[in-house]
């Protein structure tokens, strides 16, 4: 099944659309995670330091049929809809950050996604949102690790997510 929402397009084809910030704040700024069908959990290799370091960010899928990735990016309000560093379709939904393509990591439904898409519904309330550093943190990995732990999921980042032993 083909889900839309995501600049009008397939979720499945959002990584071709050209340009991510069409009705993007429309997308994000409504309550559309709090059903969820399902979450993603998403990673890319980072550019010139790819075999080191990964770059992780979420995909939710809800009932309407949209999808709408968040993520922590380096710079604030770089596109899409942001509070400071967190981003909502900043990018599409399964476009990698440069450094190759994007993999799924893990896909959680049910209560769980659920429990994901609240905490991502509410970017304010992540106490980092205004801060970025690459190393040790925080990062997109140190958010990504913050989400599922507010969230009660336990999963493991991979040791190529740097930042993701950041406590917030």
């Amino acid at each position: 099944m083909m889900r839309s929402g995501f600049a009008g397009h397939s979720c499945a084809a959002a990584s071709d659309v050209a340009d991510t910030k069409i009705q993007a704040t429309k997308i994000c700024n409504r309550k559309i995670a709090l059903t969820p069908l399902s979450v993603e959990l998403r990673y890319a290799p980072l550019p010139l330091i790819g075999a080191l370091a990964v770059h992780y960010w979420f995909v939710v899928y809800d009932d309407a049929g949209g999808c709408h990735r968040w993520e922590v990016w380096q710079t604030k309000d770089a596109g899409g809809v942001s509070q400071g560093h967190v981003h909502c379709n900043l990018k599409a939904p399964q476009a990698g950050v440069g450094g190759g393509p994007s993999r799924r990591a893990a896909v959680w439904e049910g209560e769980a996604a659920r429990r994901i898409a609240e905490v991502l519904a509410d970017p304010g309330r992540y106490p980092q949102g205004h801060r970025y550093r690459y190393w040790p943190g925080p990062n997109s990995n140190s958010y990504v690790a913050w989400v599922l732990r507010r969230a009660g999921i336990e999963y493991a980042l991979g040791w190529r997510g740097i930042g993701r032993k950041w406590q917030a």
